[in-house]
């Protein structure tokens, strides 16, 4: 995935002229694994190009490979998304 730092940052959703790329706020989030070229099109223009790592974390805080809890830890044991596997 990249993130791409628009040169002149706008509020609000808008298309670029380069790629056809949404941005929100500025920023967008694209998979350019297939476009090089495209990559460096932005380079070029002075947008900010750069490759970010997607982590195995849901919207909720919570993960697969996360454990349950920390001994010591006395917050709830069960997170929102693992009560909902649960109950399915």
């Amino acid at each position: 995935m990249t993130r791409i730092k628009h040169p002149n940052p706008q509020d609000g959703t808008f298309t670029d002229r380069i790629g056809g790329v949404i941005f929100h706020d500025g920023y967008a989030e694209v998979d350019l694994t297939h476009d090089e070229n495209l990559a460096d099109a932005y380079r070029m223009h002075g947008y900010e190009v750069e490759e970010v790592t997607k982590l195995p974390v849901q919207l909720d805080g919570t993960g697969d490979d996360l454990p349950e809890y920390v001994d010591g830890d006395t917050t709830e044991k069960t997170s929102p998304a693992r009560r909902r596997k649960a109950q399915q």
